[in-house]
């Protein structure tokens, strides 16, 4: 199985604060694969991007070769800033603004 991953709102927003303790650490230049494998699974995907239940996500995971574990990292953070970072065109929203208007 090929593994894919899909960042939503609602994903993030479900996170638990261990996941993004995780993240933070990663940041930080802390990257420890028994705290950041089981956080990105929360963020696994099927081929057509359904959400793989996270149990089932973390098995897969558990049995990730050492040499499969950089590219799985990879994959994730490139997904990850493809969502965050706008293109040079500028990516439309998912959602609608709440800023003020200028009117």
């Amino acid at each position: 199985m090929e593994i894919n991953f899909y960042i939503t709102e609602d994903a993030v927003n479900n996170m638990e604060s261990i996941d993004y303790e995780a993240f933070e650490r990663a940041q930080d230049g802390d990257i420890k694969v028994y705290r950041l494998r089981p956080a990105l699974c929360r963020f696994m995907v099927d081929e057509q991007n359904n959400p793989v239940p996270y149990e089932q996500a973390l098995k897969i995971s558990e049995k990730l070769k050492i040499s499969q574990l950089k590219d799985f990292v990879t994959k994730f953070f490139d997904v990850a800033s493809q969502r965050a970072v706008p293109n040079e065109n500028g990516n439309k929203s998912e959602s609608p603004s709440e800023a003020p208007s200028a009117d």
